[in-house]
């Protein structure tokens, strides 16, 4: 997920990694050359990598609505005549 705040970026991304979630929070500044890191864990379940990501933003902004989190809509398959060829 992305949120635009002023001028910055600020990017929340869940993830699994190696049966575990990973959260992260960073932002982004236009102009400094790299990015602020807020929140990189990882948790056992989805719910608690989204729940960490939700109290740090509280965290951050405390005089911000609640966060509600919203999963990206899902990326549809590729056609088969736009799939990279097998590798032999």
């Amino acid at each position: 997920m992305v949120i635009f705040k002023d001028t910055c970026r600020f990017e929340l991304t869940v993830d699994e990694f190696y049966d575990e979630w990973l959260a992260r929070l960073q932002e982004v500044v236009p102009g400094r050359p790299c990015v602020t890191l807020h929140l990189l864990r990882t948790f056992g379940t989805r719910q608690a990598a989204v729940d960490a990501l939700i109290r740090k933003w509280h965290v951050l902004f405390p005089d911000d609505a609640a966060l509600v989190w919203q999963d990206p809509p899902p990326v549809p398959p590729l056609p088969q005549h736009l799939s990279p060829a097998p590798r032999p």
